[in-house]
């Protein structure tokens, strides 16, 4: 194959690959919304999380939508249950 459309090719099936995963993510449901705020207060608490936008420097999103999908997941792994228990009181 031509190593220039070698390049491309890979290029389209990431994209397409992540408009799939998107589609998932959109169409899992929403969490509770007790958990949707413990997962946003850990991106308040993370160096990469940017206040004024509310986006992940990691993963480039919007947060503040992002922590309301059963599916999503912190590009860094903080959204772990031992880390929500300790953020909500529980153990």
């Amino acid at each position: 194959m031509i190593p220039e459309l070698e390049g491309t090719k890979r290029a389209l099936q990431d994209a397409i690959d992540k408009g799939i995963d998107t589609v998932r993510t959109l169409t899992s449901g929403m969490v509770e919304s007790d958990e949707a705020d413990l997962r946003y207060k850990i991106c308040e608490s993370c160096p990469e999380f940017t206040k004024y936008t509310h986006i992940c420097s990691q993963c480039h999103c919007q947060m503040n939508v992002k922590v309301l999908f059963k599916l999503s997941k912190c590009p860094i792994d903080r959204w772990t249950d031992t880390e929500l228990r300790n953020l909500h009181g529980t153990r």
